[in-house]
This record gives structure tokens, sequence and C-alpha cells, in this order.
């Protein structure tokens, strides 16, 4: 295919992309996500815009900065509405449809057409777009992130610059991504050509990169609650996860006991009540794992939703399987495969939640675009050698 023709499909897809983003902003109604996420991200904006600090509610580094920064943002330039927010997250998302396309072209057109295809009219993926919450502006972040990947496989340093930049993105956007960057950079490393030297070179190249993205932050930490951290919502999480209360997925934690004041001190006290449960129900433990997983595929609880999960993710099963027995694109497979594995171990260290799967989506449709071009390969030459048949 010349580049031409390659340009004009990428366009074709990001339009088609951006038009149904548009069409389901303005017609499907989509009920809000209950709880203090929305409000929270809204309201650390707000405190962004009016005092130029970043705090909230529940403290100064609770959240990682960056989707309140995006929210910010869009309300600086297009006022204080959640339609504006939409907008900039169906613009993301669109893009994002692009970087998938692009990485499955090397798999086949019909592959990416079939890819592109899910990714635009996948339901769980246009509900987030009219949500005020991380998911759209991380699964952007993290389709670029493999995107680039791939380029540093190919093009070198200047590419392990930017891989690092987006890496330290995503991890203020979301900081359990440090465990993808984690699992990232170990592929790269596997995967990437040339010497010893040069892989390490890279490596620590991405690497440097991706610290001082994350440096101001942590710098502000330091002297804002007392300690580098990239955020101070890990001890709860952990705690709600690996507790006498724990049922696997969230839950809603009441104390009659009095916990420690300070922000930091409060992380730290959650963590070392989670991990002496852990210690002291050792044998047990391995139960409540499994309940994890289960919390963390459980249904939505929509029709919809739900329906799109049950044709899915057989595919992507089989997908995953497929693609062992494809070695020449294993490093393909290694970096698209990484959300799936980042997002089940940080579900088995804290918990489980069906929305805390969404980063996966990338990955899932990527993989069942390939058995799903099989059988369509398969139904053209079908219905082509019948029709010759006929005629």
């Amino acid at each position: 295919m010349s580049r031409k023709a390659e340009n004009t499909l990428i366009v074709v897809v990001f339009g088609l992309a951006l038009l149904v983003r548009l069409v389901f902003l303005a017609v499907v109604p989509v009920k809000p996500i209950a709880g203090g996420d929305p409000r929270a991200y809204e309201q650390t904006a707000l405190n962004i815009l009016r005092e130029g600090a970043i705090y909230s509610e529940e403290g100064h580094a609770f959240r990682p900065p960056l989707y309140p920064f995006f929210v910010a943002f869009v309300y600086l330039i297009l006022g204080s509405d959640h339609q504006n927010i939409f907008l900039f997250q169906a613009l993301l998302s669109a893009i994002s449809a692009v970087l998938l396309f692009q990485m499955l072209r090397s798999l086949g057109l019909l592959t990416a057409l079939l890819g592109g295809g899910l990714f635009v009219v996948h339901p769980l993926i246009l509900f987030y777009t009219k949500q005020v919450l991380t998911e759209s502006l991380y699964i952007f972040l993290l389709s670029l992130l493999i995107y680039l990947a791939l380029q540093v496989r190919e093009r070198g340093l200047k590419s392990a610059i930017c891989l690092g930049l987006v890496m330290g993105l995503a991890t203020l956007c979301r900081s359990d991504s440090v465990l993808l960057s984690a699992l990232l950079l170990i592929a790269l490393f596997v995967f990437q050509r040339g010497q010893f030297s040069r892989k390490l070179t890279t490596v620590f190249v991405v690497f440097i990169a991706y610290l001082l993205t994350l440096s101001p932050w942590l710098t502000r930490n330091m002297i804002t609650v007392g300690a580098p951290v990239l955020s101070t919502n890990g001890g709860i999480t952990f705690y709600q996860g690996n507790s006498p209360e724990a049922t696997g997925g969230y839950i809603n934690l009441e104390f009659s006991r009095e916990v420690p004041n300070g922000e930091l001190a409060r992380n730290d006290y959650f963590f070392q009540e989670g991990f002496e449960y852990i210690r002291a129900n050792s044998k047990t433990y391995p139960l409540l794992l499994r309940k994890k997983l289960v919390a963390l595929w459980s249904p939505n609880g929509n029709f919809i939703l739900d329906l799109s999960d049950i044709l899915l993710i057989p595919f992507s099963i089989i997908g995953l399987v497929l693609a062992l027995w494809d070695r020449l694109k294993w490093h393909l497979y290694a970096f698209m495969a990484s959300p799936i594995v980042s997002v089940t171990i940080t579900a088995l260290i804290f918990h489980g939640e069906r929305r805390y799967r969404t980063p996966m989506y990338v990955s899932l449709i990527f993989f069942a675009s390939i058995p799903l071009a099989i059988v369509t390969q398969r139904l053209i030459q079908g219905l082509a050698k019948r029709h010759w048949i006929l005629v």
C-alpha cells in the first residue's frame, strides 16, 4: 500500500472514531459513576485554577496530578463545563484508535481495520469518554506508550527519550502504571536489537527520562508531605484488599479505632496493617487472591457492556494463544500483553474492581483482532469461491 493510501486510512480511522464519539456524547445518556473520584478530580482542578495549588479534601498528594491538571487546562481554555472535558477525552480516544490501528498494521491491513473498528465502537471505551475519570486520558497514554516502545526498538535514543517522558506522564496519571513501566522496560531490554551495551544504554536513557519527568512531583511531595511519594492513597487501597473486612473488591471502610494524623503517617499505617493481616492469615490468603480476580472480572451490571465482554474476551484469549506461535513478532505481543499482566498483578496486590480492568481493553481488542481477521478472511474466501462456482 502506498504512503498516500496509508495516510488516507489513518485520517478515515481518526475521523470515524471522532464522529462516533461526538454522536455518543450528544445522543447517549450516561449515568456518572458514583463515588468521590470525579468530585475530587474536579475540586483539585478548581483549586489549581483559583489558588495555583494542587490538593483535595483527601490531602495534598493523595492522587497523582496529571488528570486534575488536564481538567484545569480544559476549564481554563473552554470553561467549567463537564461537556468540555468529554470533548477533549473524545479527541484523545480518537487518537488512541489511530495508534492501535498503526500498531496492528504489521499484522496485516484486515487485522488493523478490524482492531481499529472494534476500538472505534467498543461501548466501554465510549462510556469512559463521558466520565470525569482518568480512563480516557490513561488509555491514550498507554497506547502512545506501547507505540513509542515499538519505535524505540527500530529508531533508537531519540525515541527512547520520548518513551521515558510518556512513561512518566502515564505514572503521573495513575501511579499503578509503575508496574507497567517496569514490564515495558524489561521487554524493551529483551527485544531491543543490538549488543548488550546498546540494550543497556537504551533502557538507561528511558529510565532517566522517566525519573526526570516524575522529579518535579516527587520533589514537591518531599517538601509538602515529607516523602518523595507518587501518591498517598496506596495504603488505604492496600488495606481495602488485605484486611479482615476484605471481600476481594472495593469496600468502604469505617474505623472504630484511632488512625494516625498526617497524610503520610496514615498511608504508612494502612500499609503496615495490611501486611500484618497477610502474615496472620497466610494459609487462607490464596482464597482472597481468587476473590480479587473474581472482582476484577466481575460483570459491569449493564447488558451492552457485559455482552461486549462475552463477545470480545474469548477472541482475545484465542489471539493470545495464536501470538505464542508467531515468534517473529514476540516483541509486539510482549509490549501489548504488558497491560494485561500489570493490571492483574496490581489487582492481586491491592484489590480487584471491574473499573480497574479498563486499561486492558487496548490489549484485549488487539489480540481479539488476530482470530477475527482469520475468520473474516476465510469467510471472504468462502464467499468468493461460492460466487465463482455460481457464475
